[in-house]
């Protein structure tokens, strides 16, 4: 992964990419192999018994109490993409500490990649180093728990790139980037006011509201487009494969141009045009 060189102040710092994953379901809590903060799809609730995430850990109460003081004073105009990569400029303010008249900002991008789709059928898979008799279990389970485990998983990618200091105190300097970001128009822009010393927990509440407010319409979109149509419904054994077909040709088609005709042509002889056509269209207009 590139290393980028961002100028903080007088001094250069070296910073790498930050990722963020989670998974999100309809009906559950969810987890993420890959971060330590979990959510509810539904309510929005921080699961308690997963925050401890920070290497200077305040206790609960203080943790909560931060996450409530952080506001997110302006949000992007559109939700995240269902079908494709979205990109959010973010500008945090933070205060100065022993400088009530100076605030700090930070301006950087926040890359979510397109949701994937879980089902009960790649959760299943999940299930490894169990003996072939507790596959019926794991059928069971899916059974049992039916469209409760079918969701999306989201990761970002967060990606600093200055920081400075105004000379003026942080409210003045949040009505001043926001008359700046309504006049260049930024529909994908996002202004944050948070706490300095843990800012980055800022930066991880505007990803998890804006994921909560964007996966219930990602959700239907999905549905609507038969994404979680398994292979014997609808009359159609080969649904599903050939909706598995075409989303691996898809993600080869984004890293070689010379494979879009061929996605065209796929997507014709099996008749879901209509459903990929978003994504068709962004290869072509790359």
């Amino acid at each position: 992964m590139t290393r980028k060189v961002y100028q903080v102040g007088a001094k250069k710092t070296t910073r790498k990419p930050k990722t963020l994953g989670f998974a999100a379901f309809p009906h559950i809590p969810i987890s993420s192999s890959k971060s330590t903060l979990g959510y509810s799809a539904i309510e929005g609730e921080p699961a308690k018994n997963k925050l401890n995430w920070l290497n200077v850990m305040p206790n609960y109460k203080q943790l909560m109490k931060l996450f409530t003081n952080i506001q997110i004073v302006r949000s992007p105009k559109h939700r995240l993409a269902t079908f494709g990569d979205s990109k959010i400029s973010y500008f945090l303010v933070t205060d100065v500490p022993s400088h009530l008249d100076r605030a700090k900002v930070r301006t950087g991008l926040v890359t979510a990649e397109k949701p994937a789709i879980i089902t009960p059928q790649t959760l299943k898979e999940q299930f490894l180093g169990f003996s072939p008799e507790a596959e019926r279990y794991a059928d069971w389970l899916i059974s049992h728990y039916g469209e409760a485990l079918r969701g999306l998983e989201y990761q970002f990618k967060n990606e600093l790139a200055e920081t400075r200091i105004e000379l003026m105190t942080p409210e003045l300097l949040l009505k001043k980037l926001a008359r700046e970001i309504d006049d260049q128009g930024g529909h994908q822009s996002v202004l944050i006011r948070g706490s300095e010393k843990f800012w980055e927990l800022s930066v991880m509440k505007f990803i998890v509201e804006e994921t909560l407010s964007s996966f219930a319409a990602n959700l239907q979109e999905l549905h609507e487009r038969g994404f979680f149509e398994r292979g014997n419904r609808g009359g159609d054994k080969d649904l599903g494969r050939r909706h598995r077909e075409v989303r691996t040709l898809l993600e080869k088609a984004r890293a070689n141009a010379q494979l879009v005709p061929e996605v065209g042509k796929k997507l014709k002889e099996y008749g879901l045009f209509d459903q990929y056509q978003d994504a068709f269209f962004s290869l072509i207009n790359r």
